[in-house]
């Protein structure tokens, strides 16, 4: 029989639709509505920097539109950036410390970059300004906006965060919902493994060792792979080679240099990476 194949990109679309539509019922914000909320913010930050720098200066002669359109336009180009880095580095969770460093490091080279970047023509014909004054009018531009700036990048983050975190929140149930069944190929054989009856996996080179019961599938592919078919909250990643479901195991024993030992209810030993130490606590809600 001829193999029949299926362009993806119907049912990419129609995922996409489907989150957009279980993020509206969830109360999640969609892209439009994010990118009109960014583009109101840009618009507000570029008012509130004239009403600043007026202030600052106690003058409106000082205050360039051409640069506060370029300021914008490089805002615009760095939201979809900050939207990303919000939902790679979260500020929630164990890692929250050290994402804020890294954002506010982030956020510092870019108020930092662009305005040296809008201060760059004025060296340049027709302008030729000297090195010196530019250098000291954008010393006394980051010195005036960099609070008011940083407050704008901390609010695009914070909204990108939440509509991130929203989103997340209105696909749980359907990617928390447990595997029915693990596939395991086995050359022309593909067994279908049920969750409950895994003990633990171990990787073998190429291929995948899955100890349910009884019986031992052995098929080709990664630990990363089957790993992703598995309940993150019913099984834990103990080692790079290894994966064992939480209710299997029955006792933790310490051994040398911080490395751990899980005995089995089988009595297999298997031996847990220092790396790996913290995510094992946390499935057993112990610390040890």
């Amino acid at each position: 029989m001829a193999a029949t194949s299926v362009h993806p990109f119907p049912d990419t679309l129609h995922t996409l639709i489907a989150r957009a539509r279980l993020a509206r019922e969830r109360g999640a914000l969609t892209p439009r509505e994010l990118v009109a909320v960014l583009w109101t913010s840009f618009a507000l930050f570029a008012v509130a920097q004239i009403a600043v720098y007026a202030l600052a200066t106690r003058s409106f002669a000082h205050v360039t539109p051409w640069q506060n359109v370029v300021l914008v336009i490089l805002w615009a180009f760095a939201a979809p950036w900050i939207i990303a880095s919000a939902r790679r580095f979260p500020i929630s969770g164990e890692a929250r410390t050290r994402h804020l460093v890294r954002h506010l490091v982030a956020a510092s080279a870019f108020i930092v970059a662009t305005n040296a970047l809008i201060r760059l023509p004025l060296v340049l014909p027709p302008f030729s300004f000297a090195w010196s004054a530019v250098l000291r009018d954008m010393a006394i531009g980051i010195a005036t906006f960099y609070p008011a700036a940083l407050v704008m990048y901390g609010v695009i983050l914070l909204l990108a965060h939440r509509a991130w975190e929203r989103t997340n929140d209105a696909e749980a149930p359907a990617a928390t919902r447990p595997p029915e069944r693990v596939v395991v190929r086995e050359w022309n054989r593909v067994h279908l493994v049920r969750p409950d009856e895994i003990h633990w996996v171990e990787a073998d080179d190429n291929y995948v060792v899955v100890h349910a019961g009884e019986r031992t599938y052995k098929g080709r592919g990664r630990i990363g792979d089957l790993e992703s078919q598995l309940d993150s909250h019913a099984f834990v990643r103990i080692h790079r080679s290894a994966i064992v479901r939480v209710e299997s195991i029955r006792e933790v024993q310490p051994l040398t240099k911080g490395d751990l030992a899980v005995i089995l209810r089988d009595g297999k030993v298997l031996r847990v990476s220092r790396a790996r130490r913290t995510k094992l606590e946390s499935a057993l809600r112990v610390e040890i």
